[in-house]
C-alpha cells in the first residue's frame, strides 16, 4: 500500500510539473505574438529606432540618447528595456522611449538618419566651441574637424588630432564653402 501511496505522490509531482512547463510555454508563446503584434525586430536583421525623448544614461550599461537619436536595435530584454547601440556605444534603454525607424511618426526623422551613414568627411569650424561637458569636442575658428558620426542634425561626433567629442553640427561648415 505504502508503495502505491509513493508511486501516486511522483505521478501527481510528474503531473504538477508537466502543468507548470505547459503554463510556462504558454507564456512565452503570448509574449512572441505580443512582439510580433509590436512589429519589434526578432531575427538578426539590422533594425533602427529613433528617440522620442532624452534618456539620461545613470548606470553604467545604460545607453544616454537625446531627442531625434538613431539607435540600432540589438535586442528586446524583457518588453520594457531594449539593448541597443548608437556608433560604438552600447547599453540599455526604455522601450517606451523609442519607435521603430519604420514607423509613420518618426517619418519626418528620416534625412537624419540618412545622413548619419555619412561619416569621415572634412568640415572647417566656422565658431569657437568651448564646453565643460565632458564628452564634447571643443573648437576655434579655422580648425579642420572629421566626422565620424552624425548622431542628429543637431549633434555630431568628430575629431581633432587625438580628441574626440561630440559638437554641434551649427558651428561647422563643409570645406566645399571654403
Amino acid at each position: 500500500a505504502k508503495q502505491v501511496e509513493l508511486e501516486r505522490e511522483r505521478a501527481k509531482q510528474e503531473e504538477l510539473e508537466r502543468e507548470r512547463q505547459a503554463e510556462e510555454n504558454r507564456k512565452q508563446e503570448q509574449l512572441e505574438k505580443e512582439r510580433m503584434q509590436n512589429q519589434l525586430p526578432t531575427d538578426s536583421k539590422m533594425t533602427y529606432m529613433i528617440a522620442q525623448y532624452d534618456f539620461d544614461a545613470s548606470e553604467e550599461n545604460d545607453l544616454g540618447f537625446v531627442t531625434g537619436d538613431t539607435i540600432e536595435f540589438i535586442e528586446d530584454l524583457d518588453g520594457d528595456w531594449y539593448r541597443g547601440r548608437i556608433g560604438s556605444r552600447e547599453g540599455i534603454f526604455p522601450a517606451s522611449y523609442v519607435l521603430p525607424a519604420e514607423s509613420p511618426e518618426v517619418e519626418s526623422n528620416k534625412e537624419v538618419s540618412e545622413s548619419q551613414s555619412k561619416s569621415g568627411e572634412q568640415y572647417i569650424a566656422a565658431f569657437d566651441y568651448e564646453s565643460e561637458e565632458p564628452g564634447d569636442l571643443t573648437f576655434s575658428t579655422g580648425e579642420v574637424i572629421t566626422v565620424t558620426e552624425k548622431i542628429d542634425k543637431d549633434w555630431w561626433r568628430g575629431e581633432i588630432g587625438n580628441r574626440e567629442g561630440i559638437f554641434p553640427a551649427a558651428f561647422v561648415e563643409s570645406q566645399d564653402n571654403f
